[in-house]
């Protein structure tokens, strides 16, 4: 079964990549493998350009979406993978009072629905959200 290029799942497109390089390095040690295979994927997906601004601008956005959308009091966003396609966030919020973990996730996704749905945005790889007497302790 052939696809055109233009139909093929990134799946499909990362193994028809991968596939030769694993096959290259079948008598390397599994870590050194998984390494290889790391960093093709990052070299598929590093933004580069000037000094990084496009996941520069997307995490000072979803700062500001989340900081508005949550009245917080302090947002911290970090590009994990240095391509913005891995996030980590912490928030502190008063409008997290009385929620649960699960809720209080739920309100961040809400504010940055747009770039995990659509955007460059793959994963959040860690979340972080309290209260303020929770972030004083």
């Amino acid at each position: 079964l052939t696809h055109a290029p233009h139909a093929m799942s990134f799946t499909a497109r990362f193994a028809n990549l991968v596939s030769p390089v694993a096959r290259c390095a079948t008598g390397m040690p599994t870590r050194a493998r998984h390494a290889v295979v790391a960093r093709i994927h990052r070299a598929m997906f590093a933004s580069g350009g000037d000094g990084n601004n496009i996941t520069e601008d997307l995490m000072n956005s979803m700062r500001g979406k989340i900081s508005d959308g949550l009245e917080a009091d302090s947002v911290v966003v970090r590009d994990e993978s240095g391509n913005g396609r891995h996030v980590s966030i912490k928030v502190v919020s008063k409008m997290f009072e009385g929620k649960s973990s699960v809720n209080r996730q739920r309100m961040v996704y809400k504010t940055i629905w747009m770039e995990l749905e659509q955007g460059p945005v793959h994963a959040v790889n860690e979340m972080v959200t309290m209260t303020p007497d929770e972030a004083a302790k």
